[in-house]
């Protein structure tokens, strides 16, 4: 049954008072059983540590559970000069590896998101001229966040490219309040860089731009 309702970071609470957080989420849809495998988790186990990110990701807004599902989109973004590429570490999830783009907030369009996630964690001018949409995925399965819950996520891969690459420091202080950590790497060892994220490896490769000769024609094409 469709609502209105929706969980917020104001109505969210933390700790997870039982009667509350129960009621809010059944009120967007959650059905009982998931609300109680929910609760169940012990507190020293690690999967308690899916409620707590839920809960950030409902604080900024990269998360919307209504209709008894969640909602999410996400994105990845390969900055580049055609001859280096600017990655970025999050500095709450490291051990990811490097990478630019993520979980991203679903109340704004995937172009805005990008620029946003451009203009947070590195020390570029943005400009919309200079972002171009590769392609776009959407897919669906369970929520390793709530417990047999459908997660949709829709994903969106972006070229942005700048004139040059050089003297980009390794850490930036971004407007989002976070230090992070900036790696800028030759295009050809993208795939083979131990440090570097393997889903944004994986997008790498599907959009075939390892291929120093295939970024300078997209390059060359936006630019006409």
């Amino acid at each position: 049954m469709e609502t209105e309702k929706k969980l917020t970071h104001e109505n969210l609470i933390v700790p997870y008072e039982r009667d509350t957080f129960s009621e809010q989420l059944r009120e967007v849809g959650i059905s009982n059983d998931t609300i109680e495998s929910m609760l169940e988790i012990e507190a020293n186990d690690s999967a308690k540590e899916y409620h707590m990110w839920l809960h950030d990701d409902i604080r900024k807004d990269e998360t919307e559970l209504r209709t008894g599902e969640r909602f999410l989109q996400f994105s990845g973004i390969y900055i580049t000069d055609g001859k280096s590429v600017l990655l970025e570490s999050d500095p709450l999830i490291p051990w990811k590896g490097y990478g630019m783009g993520g979980l991203l907030s679903v109340a704004n369009e995937p172009i805005e998101n990008a620029l946003n996630e451009i203009s947070e964690e590195t020390p570029l001018e943005i400009s919309s001229d200079r972002l171009h949409l590769l392609g776009e995925t959407q897919n669906s399965s369970e929520s390793p966040k709530v417990p047999g819950v459908m997660s949709h996520r829709d994903g969106y891969m972006f070229l942005y490219f700048v004139d040059s690459l050089e003297g980009i420091t390794e850490t930036h202080d971004g407007s989002d309040g976070q230090k992070h950590d900036l790696i800028v790497i030759p295009i050809e060892d993208v795939l083979d860089h131990d440090k570097v994220d393997r889903n944004f490896k994986v997008s790498v490769r599907d959009y075939e731009l390892i291929n120093s000769e295939r970024v300078c024609e997209l390059l060359s094409k936006y630019n006409q």
